[in-house]
């Protein structure tokens, strides 16, 4: 977080001005006000930091003169009760909680130290949600994790009945990895160097284990590997220390662990875990499975090879440690299927289209000069001719401004009652003047195809607007700040759209829309899918679907036994077909097919009452309606047979 080179922190820097604090605990300890005030103040540390029996973490609750800028503010028989210490600035400023492997923060205590904290907002990072403690608010599976190019999957698991063996083994294959990867240095530049993860059963030297010296004495002595090329990372002995691993400099391929290298160490060089347990399903291997998954750079490599993780197990029953990765997998938020176990299919499969040369055409403009382009949101239809300078904060937006809550209780006699109320008190951190307000406003929102300046005078107008009319001063401004900025967003929003729908319906009035195979979707020559659906469908543009829900399956299904077409194709929810209509997201229809009579039809499948369906059903029809041979069809579950019997017309 300090390394403002870091992509993460120069995120954070670019979205809040660089108006950004990073402090350590000891610096936490000197925190300034204006730290908080004028900066977003960012704090990292550990829970365990903030225990009361360590006496680092006791430091957290003592009184502390650095800090009594921060307590001038209270009224005077608060501010004698309150301790002035660390811990008190932050459960005054009402705090966002980050936590990294939440999992690990769900017992009691560490549950009411966050609550003590007083936050406004928990956001937890994890890849083990508990299920009666976790409000998932977000899920990523691994299908996506692996089309977005993060992870090493499949993961092919090899199981040897002698620890020797493994080792062996894996020596074997990260040698042959280390060739391709000089190969593809050679090609494209990109340095790997693979690394192998070797659990061992125990740190201290046993007749009975198989132990951390002995590993690496069977590494250097038997396969004749380097000794600089072993490091040792365990609880008592760190030999990885502050060492780059991913520099051309460092000579590490082996890392040799107990368990020590769990959460927060992460190294995408690491290719190969090998364990020399004879693992059961209760073994920690389980933890280090996510260590050897992300893939370096994020970014998929031209030789598969690298592409993939591989273990290598010592177990005298395989399926134990098939059941041990598996269980691992599942772990860190992975399934079954993203495993292949001696060569058995992984969950992605690669198919072939069975009809090459297929185009779509996208919804396009022809300009006077007879140029075709694609029809854009961004460049089409805001283009150069919006300006914000034209419009202001509507005034209809100031009754609405004020965020309102209901409290509901139960009165004496039973009934419920309903209680409005507003939003929370007064920040002790706030400069309530006219120009930080905007500051914060600027720092909050951000429109690409505004210029920066026009925004400024915009909120400016909307805040000299609102105050000017009595009702409401600066100060209660700043407690309505964040309604406040979801009005003007909103306000912003909305002209654009109304622009672009005008630009819309002119364009259309004026009969530029065409379609032309020259701005056109290519159904790709081959496709990876993810949870490949095992019936073969006849009539499917490639050779296997990918996963169907219910209500997909249905259509499909629907479509494939009609007599009279020719292929269909499930839509790509990312990088597919779409048609741009005059609001920022396009419509991507769920199904492309083809008739005989060489009719192209894009289906839309949607729920029975969702807000946009009237929306995506004209903007469909009016790129259906632009040529004979197409059609859109807007299709729900209580009409889906209707209208699939239409297509028998087509």
């Amino acid at each position: 977080m300090k390394d403002k080179m870091h992509p993460y922190r120069y995120a954070i820097d670019e979205y809040f001005d660089n108006r950004v604090v990073v402090l350590d605990n000891k610096e936490a300890l000197t925190v300034r006000i204006s730290d908080i005030k004028d900066n977003v103040c960012i704090i990292v540390s550990t829970l365990a930091a903030f225990k009361r029996e360590d006496t680092e973490g006791l430091k957290a609750y003592e009184d502390n003169g650095g800090l009594m800028q921060h307590f001038e503010r209270l009224e005077a028989e608060e501010k004698e009760k309150t301790t002035k210490s660390l811990f008190e600035v932050i459960r005054m400023s009402n705090p966002l909680i980050i936590i990294d492997e939440g999992h690990n923060a769900k017992t009691w205590l560490s549950l009411d130290l966050i609550t003590q904290m007083n936050p406004c907002f928990v956001l937890e990072w994890t890849a083990t949600p508990l299920p009666d403690k976790s409000n998932v608010l977000i899920e990523i599976p691994a299908y996506e994790l692996k089309r977005e190019q993060m992870v090493k999957l499949p993961i092919n698991l090899k199981n040897e009945t002698h620890w020797e063996t493994t080792l062996q083994s894996a020596k074997k294959k990260r040698d042959d990895l280390e060739k391709t990867a000089r190969e593809q240095e050679k090609a494209t530049g990109e340095y790997i160097r693979p690394i192998v993860l070797i659990q061992a059963e125990q740190e201290k030297e046993s007749d009975r284990k198989i132990h951390v010296q002995q590993i690496k004495d069977y590494l250097i002595n038997e396969l004749k590997v380097p000794e600089g090329y072993v490091a040792i990372k365990t609880g008592k002995q760190d030999d990885i220390g502050d060492i780059d691993l991913f520099s051309p400099l460092c000579n590490i391929r082996y890392i040799i662990t107990r368990d020590a290298i769990k959460e927060g160490w992460d190294c995408s060089f690491a290719y190969v875990l090998a364990s020399v347990f004879n693992i059961g399903s209760s073994i920690s291997v389980e933890q280090l499975i996510g260590r050897i998954l992300r893939l370096p750079n994020a970014k998929t490599k031209d030789r598969s090879e690298l592409n993939e993780s591989y273990v290598f197990t010592s177990a005298e029953r395989f399926q134990k440690a098939a059941d041990a990765v598996i269980n691992g997998m599942i772990e860190n938020g992975y399934s079954e299927k993203d495993i292949n176990r001696d060569g058995k299919p992984p969950e992605s499969i690669t198919v072939k289209v069975r009809i090459p040369n297929i185009k779509i055409p996208f919804l396009a403009v022809k300009d006077n000069s007879g140029l075709i382009k694609k029809l854009s949101y961004e460049n089409t239809l805001i283009g150069n001719g919006f300006s914000l300078k034209n419009y202001h904060f509507p005034e209809s937006e100031i009754a609405n401004l004020e965020s309102k809550g209901v409290k509901i209780d139960i009165d004496k006699e039973g009934k419920i009652t309903k209680e409005s109320v507003s939003d929370g008190g007064i920040d002790p951190y706030t400069k309530e003047d006219e120009n930080s307000l905007i500051r914060w406003l600027l720092s909050k929102i951000k429109f690409d195809l505004i210029p920066a300046t026009e925004v400024r005078d915009y909120i400016r107008k909307a805040i000299s607007d609102l105050s000017s009319s009595s009702k409401y001063s600066i100060a209660e401004l700043f407690q309505l700040k964040f309604s406040l900025r979801d009005k003007i967003v909103q306000s912003i929003e909305s002209y654009l759209n109304n622009y672009a729908k005008a630009q819309f319906e002119k364009l259309h009035k004026e009969g530029k829309f065409i379609l032309d195979l020259k701005q056109s979707y290519p159904i790709p020559n081959t496709l990876e899918i993810y949870n490949p659906y095992q019936e073969i469908f006849q009539k499917n543009v490639f050779e296997k679907a990918g996963k169907l829900n219910a209500e997909e399956y249905r259509l499909a299904k629907a479509v494939d036994d009609l007599d009279n077409v020719k292929w269909w194709f499930r839509n790509l929810d990312k990088g597919g077909f779409y048609i741009q209509g005059y609001l920022p997201s396009a419509l991507n229809p769920d199904f492309i097919l083809e008739t005989k009579s060489g009719t192209v039809a894009a289906i839309e499948y949607k729920g029975e009452h969702l807000a946009d369906k009237e929306y995506k059903e004209g903007i469909g029809n009016i790129w259906g309606g632009l040529k004979e041979k197409y059609k859109f069809i807007m299709m729900t579950k209580s009409d889906i047979e209707e209208k699939v019997k239409r297509l028998k017309d087509f």
